[in-house]
């Protein structure tokens, strides 16, 4: 039992480290689902408006 501080200490700041990783994914998913959201929407003005007449 001398060296249960450790492993809690251990414990702790490998979670702490999980938590981090986790946040940091979240915040790039979030950054791609703007983008990918921002690229719809011009696709879609770009359809909206005129084309030129293919003949």
């Amino acid at each position: 039992m001398q060296f249960l501080e450790y492993m809690a200490v251990a414990y702790a700041v490998i979670w702490g480290a999980v938590l981090v990783y986790f946040v940091s994914l979240a915040r790039k998913e979030k950054a791609l689902w703007e983008e990918i959201h921002e690229i719809r929407r011009q696709l879609s003005d770009g359809e909206k408006g005129t084309r030129p007449e293919v003949s």
